[in-house]
């Protein structure tokens, strides 16, 4: 035994034994230890072999590609890459089983470009079959065009063999099963391309990638790499990519005919982390809302939980301000927030396109957007381009010769800042008033409409698709005359609403569009004037105090709450519904209470109108010690109550009831809601257009 083992290492014979044995050995565990070692370790050894081995050949196509391509020889595409698996403490933090795997890592995938830049005398590219020139289709028939992806390999990006990466825009169109092809890194080849390569179906190409992923082998690979080889050499299952169906259109058509359950926004944004802008009242809606679908929800700012309720429903809140960017930058990477969310406030708004920035998180609208929404300069001009009649402005106090006028900042929204003027002395009082709210300096004077109905419209946008939500008509106060702004109620869908869709819907849908918007929640503000034309005066882009998306979604329409938050957490809206206005939905009443001045000691009858059955929304916005002011156009807000009936006299009646519920008294007793609704006329409100 002693001189065997000596001969081993001595003789010829001996040492072949020995690597035959090393090689026996080193196969079974490459078998053994492929998926979780040897796959990466041959990724690394071979594509650096190959870079190696055929750098003259890429040298070549470098310098071909930049003479033939007129320019740049690369073609860059961004790819969904592997997604891993989640750590236990994550896991735990969002609320899901140990083993669930994250979101895919978007690589930048690098291949020889095979279609020129060319471009009609419009600047638009010219079509695909065009561009494709004779050395883009050598490139392509014979696979060179992948070479340069051997350096995604190297760097880990893909594997030799896996699931062929696809579109970017492609993944919220996947079931969940078809995301396990990303549960692995994407390879150079795979299964799919050595059983047809594009020229077989989707479902087929799909079925062949989970196939893979399910069964990964050392055994597989080699098989498919020798496959691979044979194909290119024969040049055989080359189709042009021109013209085939895009992998969103065969799904949405499937959704459509039922062959596919189409994903929910439950299912998409269940156990994300959404941190929301602002705790007040009339944020508890959206933080409801996002808990019904599963999303771990955390609120911030710095009141305290009175003066911000929303805190209370939330699972975490934040005691920093929704302005400080950098503390809330560093918590929200410490808690792995997945999106963020704000609204009501055009300055909560522009803090949430700072953070999202910062975070490389998805935000529904930018910088620029912003500034027309909310500067009614800006709109205005926006307007007329687009053909949206808007009020008449004046330039300068000089310039005004006839009264009222109403002044506000072109800056503010909710009516922060505005005044009105029946002469010149307050028109000089309230220019100062509305200067003092403006951020920017900058006042706008326009006609006080007084033979109109206060008229605004909502819309959400889907994809650059604007789709009418609703449209109201504004009950203002009788008491004060026109010296305040008080918006006692709002009627839901407008009596105008068939004259508007006749007239101005579509130079407002077009508007929308011009300005770029993809996707969000939208309104304008004006008047219906009595020969039946239409007036605006501003817009929002943002979620606005009527709360009109809970009316809306309780008549089947689409989810202004789902389509923001599921934009903000996954980056897309894709399958949120396309349910637009139509008139057989039920009428609405949004009852407004405002206060006199004067310090609050209760607040009483809430909840007896909101168990009422038509009462779809209660918004508490004052609490007991609140002193309140009137020395302003705009009063202190104290509640809302939204009913929802088919019947105008039901409605009428659940108004009636709250007036006479709704109280809030002062220390002395004295009654500080400053008026009421009038209930009467909500009866024969929709009895014909006026």
């Amino acid at each position: 035994m002693k001189e065997f083992c000596s001969n081993l290492t001595t003789t010829w014979w001996g040492i072949l034994i020995i690597c035959v044995v090393c090689a026996i050995v080193w196969i079974v565990l490459s078998a053994l230890l492929y998926r979780v070692f040897f796959k990466r370790f041959y990724d690394i050894l071979l594509s650096g072999i190959a870079i190696i081995v055929l750098s003259p050949l890429l040298l070549l196509l470098i310098i071909l590609g930049a003479i033939k391509m007129k320019g740049n020889p690369f073609f860059v595409q961004k790819r969904p890459g592997r997604r891993k698996k989640l750590s236990k403490s994550e896991c735990a933090k969002r609320g899901v089983p140990y083993g669930t795997y994250g979101e895919e890592k978007i690589i930048k995938l690098l291949k020889f470009r095979t279609m020129t830049n060319e471009k009609d005398a419009e600047g638009n590219f010219l079509p695909d079959e065009v561009r494709l020139n004779k050395y883009g289709r050598l490139l392509r028939k014979t696979s060179c065009d992948e070479l340069p992806s051997l350096i995604n390999i190297f760097k880990g990006d893909l594997s030799i063999v896996g699931p062929r990466p696809l579109a970017v825009s492609y993944l919220p169109y996947y079931t969940d099963e078809e995301r396990m092809r990303h549960n692995v890194r994407p390879g150079l080849t795979g299964l799919a391309q050595v059983n047809g390569r594009t020229a077989i179906g989707w479902d087929k190409r799909l079925s062949y990638d989970l196939s893979y992923v399910k069964n990964i082998s050392l055994i597989t690979d080699i098989k498919i790499i020798l496959l691979t080889v044979k194909k290119v050499l024969k040049a055989s299952d080359i189709v042009e990519a021109v013209g085939q169906t895009d992998f969103y259109d065969y799904r949405i058509e499937q959704w459509n005919e039922g062959a596919v359950a189409r994903p929910t926004t439950a299912s998409r944004v269940r156990g994300k982390r959404l941190l929301i802008l602002g705790g007040s009242a009339l944020e508890i809606t959206l933080v409801e809302r996002a808990k019904q679908l599963g999303v771990y929800t955390i609120v911030t700012d710095y009141y305290d939980t009175d003066v911000s309720p929303a805190k209370k429903i939330a699972d975490e809140y934040w005691d920093i301000s929704w302005s400080d960017i950098d503390a809330l930058e560093k918590k929200c990477r410490k808690n792995n927030v997945d999106g963020v969310l704000a609204g009501y406030s055009e300055f909560r708004v522009e803090n949430l396109i700072k953070l999202c920035n910062r975070l490389h998180l998805p935000c529904y609208l930018n910088d620029e957007q912003l500034d027309i929404t909310r500067n009614k300069d800006k709109f205005k001009a926006v307007c007329r381009k687009n053909g949206v009649p808007v009020v008449r402005e004046y330039k300068s106090i000089d310039e005004v010769t006839s009264y009222p006028i109403i002044v506000k900042p072109v800056d503010r929204g909710g009516s922060i800042g505005v005044g009105i003027a029946h002469n010149r002395d307050e028109l000089i009082s309230a220019y100062d008033y509305a200067m003092e709210k403006s951020v920017c300096k900058k006042v706008i004077i326009e006609d006080y409409i007084q033979d109109g109905i206060k008229f605004d419209v909502y819309y959400a946008i889907l994809n650059g698709k604007p789709i009418l939500l609703s449209t109201d008509d504004t009950f203002m106060s009788a008491k004060g005359s026109h010296n305040r702004v008080i918006q006692n109620g709002w009627v839901f869908p407008s009596r105008y609403t068939d004259l508007y869709l006749s007239g101005v819907n579509k130079p407002v849908e077009n508007m929308i569009c011009d300005l770029g918007i993809k996707n969000g929640y939208i309104f304008l503000s004006g008047f219906a004037l009595p020969d039946g034309n239409f007036v605006f005066f501003e817009t929002g882009f943002r979620l606005s105090g009527e709360e009109v998306y809970v009316y809306t979604d309780a008549e089947g329409l689409t989810n202004v709450f789902d389509l923001l938050i599921q934009h903000a957490l996954c980056g897309h809206t894709v399958g949120i519904s396309e349910n637009s206005y139509n008139n057989s939905m039920k009428k609405c009443v949004t009852v407004n209470y405002y206060a006199n001045a004067g310090v609050i000691k209760s607040i009483t009858g809430v909840d007896k109108i909101s168990s009422a059955e038509d009462c779809i929304l209660s918004v508490v916005l004052a609490n007991a010690g609140d002193e309140c002011d009137d020395t302003n156009a705009i009063l202190h807000k104290l509640a809302m109550f939204s009913f929802v009936n088919s019947n105008p006299e039901n409605l009428s009646a659940d108004v009636k009831t709250a007036n006479e519920l709704f109280a809030v008294t002062d220390n002395n007793g004295a009654d500080l809601v400053y008026d009421g609704l009038d209930a009467e006329p909500i009866k024969s409100w929709w009895d014909g257009t006026k």
